[in-house]
């Protein structure tokens, strides 16, 4: 049964009149865990519209939405977001109908912090919805202590003190988790195996290690780096000079826009002329606040 909408906070900090979003930095100790915290307000009159996001990692959000909103993952059946929801590590793009209004608080789970925040490994989320009280049975307590905040500016002290609080020991793997995160983001042309030589580890140990932490094989998790590295290059450039700036290891562009099929489920073209107002915000502040306008392409700080 779906759970009750609950009312929006009365934060004055967020407006009433256009769709707001904004990133908070974590506390210090936090950022290797997580990539920060994020408030999204839907209202005004390109409330509504469908948004296509970029694969990712696992999302925890706290939802105080108007109207029920629902999302889809790739060419999956649409679901009904939970209040209190944790959006799995994705492949695939996220579709979703914005609400016509509604508060929406959250923060990225990054793969280091997988194994200190939740109990479950992130291959288990990998693709789908869970309702947050599954794994964490005081969600309902944090949405109420999120909601009774008295403005949006609250909101970071508030989740470094829940985070803090509930931070585990560190995993016997968490030297190696961090060299793949870092891998991943700042190598262009590597396979599994220069991976394991420059983990030290077995393949069986890298598959392992990455669907526990990252939520998918280390060549996928290759290939969607690769790919959104390239696809960031070719905003805004004409369509002319994509072949020169997508990575070097695709075989042409055809190998491209066949990677954005699967990873998009639409040809570049199609993606970068679809209005995403909400998107182009999010990637922008993301961007001037935490570094990065791509969750998947966040630095991991150790």
């Amino acid at each position: 049964m779906p759970q009750p909408l609950r009312p929006l906070p009365n934060w004055p900090d967020v407006p009433r009149d256009r769709l707001s979003v904004d990133f908070y930095p974590a506390a210090e100790p936090l950022k290797p865990y997580v990539t920060g915290y994020n408030l999204y307000g839907v209202f005004g009159p390109e409330a509504g519209k469908r948004e296509l996001y970029f694969p990712g990692w696992t999302t925890i959000r706290f939802s105080f939405p108007q109207t029920p909103w629902r999302v889809r993952y790739g060419r999956g059946e649409p679901e009904t977001v939970m209040p209190m929801a944790v959006f799995g590590p994705s492949a695939t793009d996220l579709e979703t109908d914005s609400v016509l209004a509604g508060i929406s608080v959250g923060f990225v789970v990054l793969p280091l912090g997988m194994a200190r925040l939740l109990p479950v490994a992130a291959g288990h989320l990998a693709g789908r919805l869970t309702a947050l009280e599954t794994l964490w049975g005081d969600a309902e307590e944090l949405m109420d202590r999120i909601a009774a905040l008295p403005d949006a500016a609250a909101i970071p002290s508030l989740l470094d003190e829940i985070l803090l609080a509930r931070l585990g020991p560190p995993h016997r793997d968490e030297a190696l988790v961090a060299a793949l995160a870092r891998l991943l983001v700042d190598q262009h042309d590597i396979d599994t195996d220069l991976i394991c030589e420059a983990l030290g580890c077995s393949p069986a140990t890298l598959r392992r290690l990455s669907q526990r932490h990252f939520g998918f094989a280390p060549k996928l998790l290759l290939r969607r780096s690769r790919f959104l590295k390239s696809l960031f290059a070719i905003m805004g450039q004409e369509q002319g000079r994509w072949g020169q700036l997508i990575d070097p290891s695709y075989a042409d562009q055809s190998h491209f826009i066949r990677e954005c099929h699967e990873f998009l489920n639409c040809t570049p073209s199609e993606f970068l002329r679809r209005e995403r107002p909400m998107t182009v915000l999010s990637m922008k502040r993301r961007a001037e606040v935490l570094g990065s306008p791509l969750v998947a392409l966040h630095h991991p700080r150790r």
